[in-house]
Parts: C-alpha cells; sequence; structure tokens
C-alpha cells in the first residue's frame, strides 16, 4: 500500500510532468508556470526552481546521461517547441542551463531518451524527431517518416535503442520501426485512441490510456489485448500512466489516482490528490 509522506508545494499553476531520478533520491517537476522545480526526495525539500517563463509551460522532464552519470543531466520540453538541457557537475552541485534547441513548432508533448544508444526522440504537435547528443548539444538525426496527416502520440525506445514504437492517436495504430537504418519492423492497429502510452522495464508489455474507458494492456509485438484496467471518466484529459513492481498506477479527472495489481487486474487503492485531476504520475 502507499502511503502519503510528504506534500510538495512550490508551483503556482498545475503541474504536468514529473520525472523521478534513477536513484529515486531526487525529483523534477514541471508545470504550467514555466518553471522546473529541483526537490531532494528523502527530505522533501525544494534544492533548486529553474524559469523557463519565456519559453511557456513545462510540458514534459526526462533524465538523460550526458556521460558523467545518470542523475547528473535532464532535458524538458516547452510549450514553444523549444528542447532544453540542464546538467550538474557532480550530485551537490545545482543545475546549469546546457543547450536549447527548437525542435517543433509546438508544444512539446512527449520525450524518450535511451541509455545504450544515447538516442533521444521527442514528439511535439503530432510530429517526431530524433536526436543525438553531442557534448550536451542535441544533433538531428534524419529520419524517412511521412508525417502528413499523422499524430504521433508518444515514443518508446526498445532492444538497445535499435528500435523504436511509435504510437498514433487518431489512427489507433503502433508502429516500430528499426532506428539506423530507418525502416518499419511492423505496425499493428488497435480499437481505439491512444493517450499516454508506458513501455515496461521487460519491454513485454505496453499500457495505453485509450481516451475511453481506462487503460488497456498490450503483449508485444503482437499487440495482442491482455487486460484493461476500467474506471469511470468524466472529463477526458491526457492522463498519464506510471509502473510500479507489479502495480499500474493512472492518474484520473477527480482527484484520485488509481493503482491496479498488475497480475490480477483488479484496483487495489486510490491516491487522493484533493486539488483536482491528477495528469501526472511517476
Amino acid at each position: 500500500q502507499f502511503t502519503l509522506k510528504k506534500m510538495l508545494r512550490g508551483h503556482d499553476l498545475p503541474v504536468n510532468t514529473v520525472a523521478v531520478s534513477h536513484d529515486g533520491l531526487t525529483l523534477l517537476t514541471g508545470a504550467d508556470d514555466g518553471h522546473v522545480i529541483v526537490w531532494d526526495l528523502e527530505t522533501a525539500r525544494q534544492i533548486q526552481d529553474i524559469s523557463c517563463v519565456f519559453h511557456g509551460q513545462v510540458v514534459c522532464i526526462c533524465w538523460i546521461d550526458l556521460g558523467k552519470g545518470d542523475n547528473l543531466a535532464f532535458i524538458i520540453g516547452c510549450a514553444d517547441g523549444s528542447l532544453q538541457v540542464y546538467q550538474r557537475v557532480d550530485l551537490k552541485a545545482p543545475f546549469a542551463y546546457c543547450s536549447m534547441t527548437v525542435g517543433h513548432k509546438a508544444f512539446v508533448q512527449n520525450i524518450s531518451y535511451d541509455h545504450s544508444s544515447g538516442r533521444i526522440a521527442s514528439v511535439g504537435r503530432g510530429t517526431i524527431q530524433l536526436w543525438k547528443l553531442t557534448t550536451g548539444c542535441l544533433e538531428k538525426i534524419p529520419m524517412d517518416f511521412e508525417q502528413e496527416g499523422v499524430m504521433v502520440q508518444s515514443v518508446h525506445f526498445l532492444d538497445n535503442g535499435t528500435n523504436i514504437i511509435l504510437c498514433l492517436c487518431e489512427l489507433h495504430e503502433v508502429l516500430c520501426y528499426n532506428v539506423d537504418p530507418w525502416n518499419l519492423q511492423w505496425a499493428k492497429q488497435i480499437p481505439t485512441r491512444i493517450g499516454h502510452s508506458m513501455l515496461s522495464s521487460d519491454e513485454q508489455s505496453l499500457f495505453i490510456s485509450n481516451l475511453l474507458s481506462g487503460v488497456d494492456q498490450y503483449r508485444l509485438p503482437s499487440m495482442k489485448q491482455t487486460r484493461s484496467y476500467s474506471y469511470p471518466i468524466l472529463h477526458n484529459y491526457m492522463m498519464q500512466v506510471s509502473l510500479f513492481d507489479n502495480k499500474v498506477v493512472m492518474g484520473r479527472d477527480d482527484g484520485f489516482a488509481r493503482v491496479f495489481d498488475i497480475r490480477t487486474g483488479q484496483l487495489t487503492q486510490m491516491l487522493d490528490h484533493s486539488h483536482g485531476e491528477r495528469r501526472a504520475v511517476a
């Protein structure tokens, strides 16, 4: 059972994204107020406030590795389509601005990072870009993907970064491409639209918010549906999905995060957020 340990307060407007470091000691939060706050999870203390207000809302955050350690750098995606990289020299130092790249014509909605290859994928306004980190700067990787009329919702690297999964919202499609050279490996269609999605750590399952009745679990690469986690939806917001051990956690519009047991499919807990819809979980 999850229990409430601390309430973190720092943002003036709704939080859009949260990211916990690999060692579980640091939390990053990004919000509509255009700020990224760095938190010490052991003390629940705010240790840094990074202002990105000139780039609009902070929509997504992803931890990355610039070759000095897993918890020393991150990349954020903002409402103006920019991707910004921040890093620190050690765990006690503050994060410093490293680089900024205009990656998309509108807000960046999803970022995925592969540790093995060092590749980054970003999604903005339905389009996808691939990047390689070069001394802290993003270098675009050429890709031959027809994006006209296609709305990519989220992306996931797998097979040590050699392949990438694209989830297409309105077309109900999940595509798997080999990255280098760029070519289609397989394509599957599912019955529902695709909101937020989450790849399991063993890369065997894909959890998809269906924008209808909850979250569906699919087996890869067959995309056969193996389980559904359903709950009433009052207002169809784009809610996030997160995995923790044998639990799947999902946001909802009533202020409660739902926790389901992956092994049984049963609802095991409702986490009270108390202040409206819960959109971001990690």
